[in-house]
Order: C-alpha cells, then structure tokens, then sequence
C-alpha cells in the first residue's frame, strides 16, 4: 500500500534506492555537490524501483529547505520537523544525526536563484568532487560506471576474436552482466562485473599470444 503522499513505505522502496537516497544528500550537504547534477541520476532510479519521482524531489526540497532553517535557528521545533520530512525522504537515523549535529556550510544549499543560473549557464568544466560511495563496494560515480558497459562490451568481443575464445566469452558475460545489473540499480555488482570482464579480456589476449608463439615455433 502507497502512502497519500505517493511514496512508498521504507520497507516497500529497494535498499539500492534508499542507499543512494542517502549517498546523494550527504554529497549534497556535506560535500558541496549540487542537488541538480544528481536529479537525473535520482529520477532514473525512481523509474526502475516505481517510485514517484515528483513526490520524492518535492519531499528533498522541502527537507533541505526545514534543514537550512534549522541549520540558521538551532530551534527545537524545526528539528522535530526536520526528522518528520527526513522519514519521508527515506534518510537514515544515522545521517540525520550527522546533519543536525554540525554546520552545514552555506554554499552546499541550493536556492531557486542558484537553480535559474544551473539552467541559464553552462556548467564549468572543473571536475567533480570526490566520489564517497555509501557502499565501500562502490568506488564509481554511476555515470562514470554507464560509460565503461560499451567499451568493455567491445573489447570483451574483440578479446574473444583475437584471444582465447573461452576466456573471451566469459568476458562477453561479465560484460553483458554489468550492463543488466547498472539497469537494476545494482552499481557494486555492475563494477564487480566489469572487473571481471577487464581480467577475462586479458587472459584471453594472454592465453592467444602463448598459443600463436606455440604455433609458430
């Protein structure tokens, strides 16, 4: 059963979802990244677990705005809030402690005017902050993870035509593991998997190099 909210349960939301959920406020609030490079991500993973997106980002933004409040009054009240709408933002106890229990610097908040110029102005070109996944699993960003299936998809079927065919194929499979379980959300499984192709990839192209050396002796 849905909340009138439109958001599903804690119980009912895939642990993937609440995992990232909770990596990308931390990112947001205690790292400086921006709430809307991660929108897409969010709104994909909604799709996959569906979930209401609309309701979700609305609940997130009324939460760093009672967040942001609290942060400036330290009131009681707006901390009895901030733990209502967290709930509702599927934010772990453990997180919300850390949240209310520090100063959140003030450039990490994201205002309405900082959102007119994210949409106005090209984005620079300075990298992204550090990754800090909440699954030590996970040492990807998900888009950086999105960009590795085809190549290693590619190499893997190169591998197999220039390599040890065994091998090769297995590659093949890691590779085509990798892309399903980034479908399902599943990024520790999905870099677990492409390490597996990468290591298939070169056995392949080793266990080839030996053979033809055999055969032209």
């Amino acid at each position: 059963m849905e909340e009138k909210s439109g958001i599903r349960s804690q119980m009912q939301i895939p642990k993937s979802l609440v995992d990232y959920i909770n990596l990308m406020v931390e990112e947001v609030l205690l790292r400086g990244d921006s709430f809307e490079k991660n929108r897409k991500w969010l709104k994909k993973n909604c799709e996959l677990a569906r979930i209401n997106y609309e309701e979700l980002e609305k609940a997130l933004d009324e939460f760093f705005d009672v967040l942001k409040d609290y942060d400036s009054t330290r009131s009681e009240t707006f901390k009895r809030v901030v733990a209502e709408k967290a709930a509702r933002c599927h934010i772990s106890e453990e997180l919300l402690l850390t949240l209310t229990s520090q100063k959140i610097a003030a450039p990490t908040w994201v205002d309405e005017e900082q959102v007119r110029v994210t949409h106005t102005m090209p984005e620079p070109k300075n990298p992204d902050p550090p990754f800090v996944s909440a699954d030590p699993a996970v040492s990807l960003r998900p888009n950086a993870l999105e960009k590795k299936l085809t190549p290693s998809l590619v190499f893997s079927i190169l591998a197999t035509i220039i390599g040890n065919v065994i091998f090769g194929i297995l590659a093949i499979i890691e590779s085509v593991k990798a892309k399903q379980r980034f479908l399902k959300a599943d990024y520790a499984g999905c870099e677990k998997s492409l390490k597996y192709a990468y290591v298939y990839r070169w056995i392949s192209i080793a266990v080839g190099i030996v053979f033809l050396m055999i055969v032209l002796l």
